[in-house]
C-alpha cells in the first residue's frame, strides 16, 4: 500500500504489478509512504521519495575557442546525490533524420564513466558538438543532456561556412546566403539565438543543396553548418532591423539666399555608407502625399553625410536616405524635414484671414493660396513635427482652406506642383475665460464701482463686453443681461458703474473679428452693498447641502428689529417665527439673494430694510 502526499491511499495495482509477495513499480508510481499489509498485520513503513528522471545540464568553458585550446565540459545533475558515473559524448549531426536530431559517440576512455563531474578536452581544433550523462545502480539507470556547442571562428577544411555578403552585422531586409562547403555532399545549416533557442534553416530560410538563403524572419545568433560527421566554423551574426535615418536641416527658417545644411544620421553607424538626398514634390492628387526628386549630382550619393544647399530661396520639404553593398541595400526613408521661408514668393503666397498669428480654437480661419498655379493644397507641420493637409482640420475650397475647430498650432503653407508659399508659424490657443476684477468690493449707496476684464494672453483688437449676473432660479444659475450701452462692447478693459445701491453680480466677455469670436464668460463677480442702518446677519461662507443655517435682522446699533420679515430674491418667505429665519436641511434651492424688513419699535410704523446678501451653498 500507498499513502502519498496529498494522504490519498493505494494499493501496489495502481502504480504496479503484484507479483506473489512482490510488488514491482511502473512509471506511475511516486513519492510517498509505502508498506506491506495481510488479513492480521502490517509491516514496518518506508518513506520513499521517486523524483522525476533528472535532466543534466552541460556547461563548456570557453565556449568559444582558438585552435588548440582547452575546453571544460562540466555536467550538472539536479537535485544532486551520492553515486553517479559521468559519460561524455561527441555529437554527430543526423542528417537523415527530421528533427534534426544528433547521435551520441562516446569519448576516448568514456566506457566507464568518470566519477568526476567534468572532463576536459585537450586541442579543441573546430567547432563541435557535446552531450553527457549520468548513470548510477544495477542495472544502470541513465539521464541525459542537451547538445552543448563549442564554437570555433577557425576553417575547418572538412567543413566551412561562408557568409555573403561578407560582414557581420546585416539587416532584415537583406537576404543572406550562408554558404556550406567541405567533404560532404549533404548539409544542414543551424543557429543558435540569443535565448539559447536551436532552429535550422527551415524556420527562417530555404535549403538549397549546400546554401541556405535567409529570409525576413531571420535573427541574431550564431550560425553553422552541420554535415554527417563534421560542424563547420561558427559565425556569429548580428542582424538588426532596417534604419531609419534622421534628417536634420540647419537653420530650419532661412531669409531668400541662405545657405542650408541638411544632416542625415544613421543610428548603429557603421563603414560604408553613402547618403542620398532628395527633394520633395507634392503629389495633387492626393491630399497628403509626396514623390521625391534627387538632388543634382546625387544619383551616386555622398560620402559626407552632410550636404550643403546653396541660395536656399522658398520653402522646401527634403529627405534623406542611406545605401552599401553591391547590389545597394538601402536604409528606409527619413521623414520630411521642411526649411521655412517668410519671404514672399510671387509664384506661390499664402494669406492668413484674420490677419494676426495669434487665434483661437473657436475661430475659424482662412488660409488663402494665391500665385502660378490652379491646384493647391494648404498643408501643417505641427509642435509634435507631424505633417498633415486642410483636410483633416478643415475644408479646402478652390484655393483657400477655412479651418475648424480642430486646427491646432503650427506652422502652416500652401503647396503647388512645382512651388511652395512662404510660410506662417500660426498660434491657436484654447478660448480664454477672462478674469473679471470689481474695485471696490464693498460699497456704500451711491459709490462708483470700477469692473476690470483681463484676457489671457493679451493681444491686439478685443473689445469687452459687461453684463448684470441675472439670477436664473429655474436653473440654480444666472444668466447674463448686458449693460446699457453695451451692446458693441468697449476698447478699454474697464467699465465703471456710477451710483451702486445695492449688491449685484457682474461677468464679462471679450469678443473680435467679424464675425465676432468671442471669449467664454468670466466668473460672477459680487458688488457687495453694506449701506443703510439695517444688517442681514448671515453666514459669510459657503454652506453645506444638508447642514442649517440661521439669518437674522438687526440694526447697527446692535438692537434687534420687531415685525421682521424675510425675503428671498425679493419674494417673502412665510416665517412663523418672524425674529429670525432657520433653514434646515439646506438644499442647492436655498442659494439665492436674502433681505430682511422690520420696526425699530413694536409699534412703529416706520419700517427698515437691509441690503442683500448672497446665500452660497456648496
Amino acid at each position: 500500500m500507498r499513502a502519498d502526499e496529498d494522504g490519498d491511499v493505494s494499493s501496489c495495482s495502481y502504480w504496479g504489478e503484484m507479483t506473489g509477495s512482490t510488488c514491482n513499480t511502473n512509471t506511475r508510481a511516486s513519492s510517498g509512504v509505502y508498506w506491506c499489509e495481510s488479513v492480521t498485520q502490517s509491516s514496518n513503513a518506508a518513506n520513499i521519495t521517486i523524483h522525476s528522471v533528472p535532466h543534466p545540464v552541460l556547461t563548456v568553458s570557453p565556449s568559444w575557442t582558438s585552435p588548440g585550446d582547452s575546453v571544460t565540459l562540466t555536467c550538472r545533475v539536479e537535485p544532486q546525490s551520492a553515486g553517479w558515473r559521468f559519460f561524455w559524448y561527441k555529437a554527430a549531426p543526423k542528417l537523415s533524420s527530421t528533427d534534426n536530431s544528433y547521435t551520441s559517440k562516446l569519448l576516448a576512455g568514456g566506457t566507464t564513466g568518470t566519477e568526476q563531474d567534468s572532463y576536459i578536452l585537450h586541442g579543441q581544433t573546430h567547432t563541435a558538438g557535446y552531450v553527457c550523462r549520468a548513470g548510477r545502480g544495477d542495472p544502470v539507470s541513465y539521464t541525459r543532456s542537451y547538445v552543448k556547442i563549442v564554437w570555433s571562428g577557425a576553417v575547418n577544411p572538412a567543413a566551412s561556412l561562408t557568409v555573403s555578403p561578407h560582414r557581420l552585422q546585416h539587416y532584415s531586409t537583406e537576404s543572406l546566403s550562408l554558404i556550406c562547403e567541405g567533404n560532404s555532399t549533404k548539409w544542414r545549416v543551424k543557429k543558435v539565438d540569443e535565448d539559447g533557442r536551436v532552429s535550422s534553416c527551415s524556420k527562417w530560410g530555404a535549403m538549397n543543396g549546400s546554401t541556405c538563403n535567409t529570409d525576413t524572419t531571420a535573427s541574431s545568433g550564431v550560425y553553422w553548418c552541420e554535415s554527417e560527421t563534421q560542424f563547420s566554423n561558427a559565425a556569429n551574426i548580428t542582424i538588426h532591423r532596417v534604419p531609419h535615418p534622421v534628417l536634420t536641416v540647419s537653420p530650419s527658417w532661412t531669409s531668400p539666399g541662405d545657405s542650408v545644411t541638411l544632416t542625415c544620421s544613421v543610428e548603429l553607424p557603421s563603414a560604408g555608407w553613402r547618403f542620398f538626398w532628395y527633394k520633395a514634390v507634392p503629389e495633387m492628387s492626393y491630399t497628403y502625399y509626396y514623390t521625391y526628386e534627387i538632388l543634382a549630382g546625387g544619383t551616386n550619393g555622398t560620402e559626407q553625410d552632410s550636404y550643403i544647399l546653396h541660395g536656399q530661396t522658398h520653402t522646401a520639404g527634403y529627405k534623406c536616405r542611406a545605401g552599401r553593398g553591391d547590389p545597394v541595400f538601402y536604409t528606409q526613408y527619413s521623414g520630411v524635414k521642411f526649411v521655412w521661408s517668410g519671404g514672399v514668393n510671387p509664384a506661390a503666397s499664402l494669406t492668413v484671414s484674420p490677419h494676426r498669428l495669434q487665434h483661437f480654437s473657436t475661430e475659424s480661419l482662412s488660409l488663402i493660396c494665391e500665385g502660378n498655379s490652379t491646384k493647391w493644397r494648404v498643408m501643417k507641420v505641427d509642435e509634435y513635427g507631424d505633417v498633415s493637409s486642410c483636410s483633416y482640420w478643415g475644408e479646402m475650397t478652390g484655393s483657400t482652406c477655412n479651418t475648424d475647430t480642430t486646427a491646432r498650432s503650427g506652422v502652416y503653407w500652401c503647396e503647388s506642383v512645382t512651388q511652395s508659399s512662404s510660410a506662417a508659424n500660426i498660434t491657436i490657443h484654447r478660448v480664454p475665460r477672462p478674469v473679471l476684477t470689481v474695485s471696490p468690493s464693498r460699497t456704500s449707496p451711491g459709490d462708483s464701482v470700477t469692473l476690470t476684464c483681463r484676457v489671457e494672453p493679451q493681444s491686439a483688437g478685443w473689445r469687452f463686453f459687461w453684463y448684470k449676473a441675472v439670477p436664473d432660479m429655474s436653473h440654480y444659475s444666472y444668466t447674463p443681461e448686458l449693460l446699457a450701452g453695451g451692446t458693441n462692447g468697449t476698447e478699454q478693459d474697464f467699465y465703471i458703474l456710477h451710483g451702486q445701491t445695492h449688491t449685484a453680480g457682474y461677468v464679462c466677455r471679450a469678443g473680435r473679428g467679424d464675425p465676432v469670436s468671442y471669449t467664454l464668460y468670466s466668473g460672477v463677480k459680487f458688488v457687495w452693498s453694506g449701506g443703510g442702518d439695517v444688517i442681514l446677519v448671515s453666514s459669510v461662507h459657503p454652506v453645506t447641502e444638508g447642514h442649517s443655517v440661521t439669518l437674522g435682522c438687526k440694526l447697527r446699533t446692535e438692537n434687534f428689529l420687531y415685525n421682521v420679515d424675510f425675503y428671498k430674491n425679493d419674494k417673502l418667505i412665510p416665517n412663523p417665527a418672524r425674529g429670525e429665519l432657520l433653514i434646515s436641511p439646506v438644499t442647492k434651492s436655498d442659494e439665492g439673494f436674502y433681505k430682511c424688513r422690520g420696526r425699530k419699535s413694536p409699534q412703529g410704523l416706520e419700517t427698515l430694510t437691509s441690503a442683500e446678501s448672497w446665500l452660497s451653498v456648496k
